[in-house]
């Protein structure tokens, strides 16, 4: 089974699609494969981060964000933010980039914090 994962964190919001053996059990532990085979040292994708904190796995319709410990599903509004802190981040020459956690903060304050906690 193939799933979307947006990396937000380190990827430059690029998607990369992580593959893993089975969608059998709970969404818990269908997020746990997702995060373990997103890493790169299990299936290495050239050009692409592994999974991190901060990035978006997409399963059934439904986001989830990896979080400290786990996963949170995160509603259209929050995704949208998301989506608007990776682009700010990724706009102009790369000397003029700005670090994507940076920009999530200026656009929601201490409520980035707690996205992951």
């Amino acid at each position: 089974m193939k799933i979307q994962v947006k990396l937000f964190r380190f990827g430059n919001g690029k998607t990369r699609v992580v593959e893993i053996p089975s969608i059998d059990g709970t969404k818990n532990e269908i997020l746990e494969q997702v995060f373990h085979y997103g890493q790169n040292m299990v299936q290495p994708q050239k050009g692409f981060q592994s999974v991190s904190v901060g990035d978006v796995i997409f399963i059934g319709g439904e986001r989830w964000i990896v979080k400290n410990f786990g996963f949170g599903k995160l509603d259209h509004e929050t995704y949208e933010i998301l989506e608007k802190a990776s682009k700010i981040s990724n706009e102009g020459p790369d000397d003029l980039k700005h670090r994507y956690d940076v920009v999530l903060y200026n656009l929601i304050g201490d409520e980035a914090f707690k996205l992951t906690k």
